[in-house]
């Protein structure tokens, strides 16, 4: 699994949620906070 870092929020985001509105927020799989 490959994650992302959303500079601003600090936040590791799977990138199968990035491509949707607002990063996928509503479709992400795994988020961890940092």
């Amino acid at each position: 699994m490959e994650y992302r870092y959303l500079g601003n929020s600090g936040t590791l985001v799977s990138v199968i949620g990035l491509g949707k509105n607002n990063f996928g927020r509503d479709s992400i799989p795994m988020i961890q906070k940092k």
